[in-house]
């Protein structure tokens, strides 16, 4: 989603409904990408990409 945040920032201002209605949309996509992110960090970072999994040797 990409967009003109000064336009919808007048525009919310002009019309309480349209700010209401565009709110909470706005902030599903917004939580769905941090969503995303914290899944890919989990992925690189997570503890099952730990160097110390490795079997010793014996």
């Amino acid at each position: 989603m990409e967009s003109d945040a000064g336009a919808i920032r007048t525009e919310r201002e002009r019309d309480p409904a349209f700010g209401r209605a565009i709110t909470p949309a706005c902030a599903q996509v917004i939580a769905g990408r941090l969503q995303a992110s914290r899944l890919r960090l989990l992925n690189l970072y997570g503890p099952h990409h730990s160097t110390n999994d490795a079997p010793a040797e014996g």
